[in-house]
């Protein structure tokens, strides 16, 4: 009995684990799908009237923005582009903001390895709750799902909290936490990749990524409760 016990949380702590990887692979999952999305930077650009604020057009600015992205995706081996300001053209960015942005792509392609991980997890959690069946353990799967979500919560919820009420230092605190050099510190009045990217384009790309995240994530724990009143049934 007490060597079940212990059988049953070693495997639940593992499934725990590798639910926070789920969550995290869910996550970049969605980011990717929205930095892709190039019509909505479009809108966003004529919306906020980009070339009044700084002379680059709405056409402009996201095809200044979509080099970032297929460079951190990798399609492309520079972040560089000629587009027109004011009417004159000029190269996109500067020599400070191309090396920063070599930075930026170890640590995309970094989180990009979560996405591989969390199907490798979602095997491991299928094989624990598997073998727990087998061997008349509790439901694994279902108890470290929601083990799993409470602390990403509670470690997540607080940073999203710290975000909405403080986005300046919640991105100051990200730069100096992924970033080794000040590279990142650019003058906005100089830098035109601060100009295009302004907080609340950011702040919305994150909205719109937790927001699908919890949606997928009330998806699947719909789905275990389902599957676990249904074995219930079963085996009553």
């Amino acid at each position: 009995m007490k060597n079940k016990k212990t059988l049953s949380a070693l495997l639940t702590a593992i499934s725990c684990v590798a639910w926070l990887v789920i969550i995290i692979a869910l996550m970049f999952t969605f980011l990717r799908g929205e930095l892709k999305n190039e019509s909505r930077y479009l809108a966003f650009y004529e919306e906020y009237r980009i070339e009044e604020r700084t002379g680059l057009t709405p056409k402009g600015a996201t095809d200044a923005l979509m080099a970032l992205v297929d460079y951190m995706e990798g399609d492309r081996d520079s972040i560089q582009l000629t587009v027109e300001e004011y009417g004159v053209p000029v190269e996109m960015y500067s020599e400070d903001e191309i090396h920063h942005m070599v930075d930026v792509y170890y640590l995309y392609q970094g989180f990009a390895k979560f996405q591989p991980a969390g199907i490798a997890c979602a095997v491991i959690i299928l094989l624990i709750g598997w073998y727990a069946k087998k061997n008349a353990l509790p439901n694994i799967p279902l108890r470290s799902f929601f083990r799993g979500l409470g602390l990403f919560v509670l470690i997540g919820g607080g940073l999203a909290l710290w975000a909405m009420l403080d986005f300046t230092s919640f991105w100051t605190a990200f730069h100096l936490a992924f970033f080794s050099n000040d590279l990142w510190l650019m003058d906005p009045r100089v830098s035109r990749m601060i100009r295009i990217c302004p907080e609340h384009l950011f702040s919305g790309i994150a909205g719109r990524m937790a927001a699908k995240t919890a949606a997928m994530l009330g998806v699947i724990c719909i789905a275990l409760i389902t599957y676990s009143r249904h074995t219930r049934k079963k085996e009553a």
